[in-house]
């Protein structure tokens, strides 16, 4: 910043699917203590779309806006086992801190993000000191706020688009705990499923970790949402091996399939996601060799799943240019899913690939 008391640094970091992000604040013109920060994150630093809270350094109380943006609601001490709660955001203070001495202040924030705000955002920070001067609203750079991912009680295959700190399937799924039982994964290199149970035996789960270049099935039993709050779009690429892959959507936009999958043009001839509120028809499939009026499956988006039939082994990144190379089809099908009742593996391929 050029002008005000203060310099302000930040970073973000993730947390399971939530997120934290700790704030250094440095006075540096007066030398004098920074006394309230407030935080902002939306289209704007008023946050109407968004999340404001702040926090008052001489009290060591933490406070978020109401819904009208009109009053301030907690007054809660960083570290305590309390939430404050708006129709937008959740402030966890059992995971957020406040540490410094004179003009260095360092605060860490944790949030979860309701359904409201989903979409691009920018944060803000504004910094007063103890002469009652005010940094200005400075905007320290840009936030994906992702959409929850809904299950319902039955197999869903879904993603996550994010990259969570803890990549454990327990920390993954904690805002759903006690409503899923299992989680399936497909290993492409070796052909074998892996799987987890809720309450099984460590010995017996063959599925440690997730991450977002993963697709997989989990078993919901009852309807829920699985919250990301404000993770940020992953930069990660996937590795796809000939024949079907299990494969996430590391990604916060939703693309046709033909631009989700450009950069491997050529090298694929199907996509396969699976719906489960259709219980009717809950395969939907993208093929490379007909007219998209007889695909029911036209873009990749985040929070889904999706089998990738692939032709050749590539490297795979949302929407990265295409590369010309050409492909010789070769076709398998992945073994047996888990023993679920349900059949996990993608639907036959078409009579025009089987016979070519």
């Amino acid at each position: 910043m050029d002008e005000g008391p203060c310099s302000i640094e930040g970073h973000r970091e993730s947390h399971r699917l939530n997120r934290w992000l700790s704030v250094l604040v440095e006075g540096t013109e007066h030398g004098r203590e920074n006394q309230r920060v407030l935080f902002s994150i939306g289209q704007d630093f008023s946050a109407a779309d968004g999340f404001l809270a702040y926090y008052d350094r001489p009290a060591d109380r933490v406070y978020l806006s109401d819904d009208e943006g009109t009053g301030w609601i907690g007054g809660f001490a960083p570290g305590s086992a309390q939430t404050i709660e708006n129709s937008r955001a959740i402030l966890h203070l059992v995971d957020m801190s406040a540490m410094g001495e004179g003009n260095l202040l360092t605060a860490t924030w944790s949030i979860t993000f309701k359904s409201p705000v989903v979409g691009e955002k920018h944060i803000y920070l504004d910094v007063v000191d103890a002469e009652d001067v005010s940094s200005g609203w400075q905007q320290m750079g840009d936030w994906t706020v992702f959409s929850p991912i809904p299950v319902v009680p039955r197999w869903n295959l879904i993603s996550i688009p994010a990259s969570p700190e803890s990549t454990a399937v327990d920390d993954v799924f904690s805002t759903i705990d006690g409503q899923y039982d299992q989680v399936c994964a497909y290993d492409a290199v070796m052909e074998t499923w892996n799987t987890y149970q809720v309450g099984g035996p460590p010995e017996g789960n063959t599925l440690a970790n997730i991450d977002e270049t993963m697709g997989f099935w989990i078993r919901a039993t009852a309807s829920a949402e699985l919250t990301l709050g404000n993770c940020s779009s992953s930069t990660a690429s996937i590795e796809l091996y000939v024949g079907w892959n299990l494969i996430g959507y590391p990604s916060g936009t939703t693309r046709p399939i033909s631009e989700a999958l450009a950069g491997i043009a050529g090298k694929y001839d199907m996509v396969c996601a699976y719906d489960a509120t259709d219980a009717a028809d809950p395969w939907k499939r993208y093929d490379t060799g007909v007219t998209s009026v007889f695909n029911d499956l036209a873009e990749m988006g985040p929070g889904r799943g999706y089998w990738v039939h692939a032709l050749e082994s590539c490297l795979w990144s949302p929407g990265a240019a295409p590369e010309h190379s050409k492909a010789v089809r070769s076709y398998s099908t992945p073994q047996d899913s888990p023993d679920s009742g349900v059949d996990l593996a993608p639907p036959p391929l078409p009579l025009r690939l089987g016979g070519e």
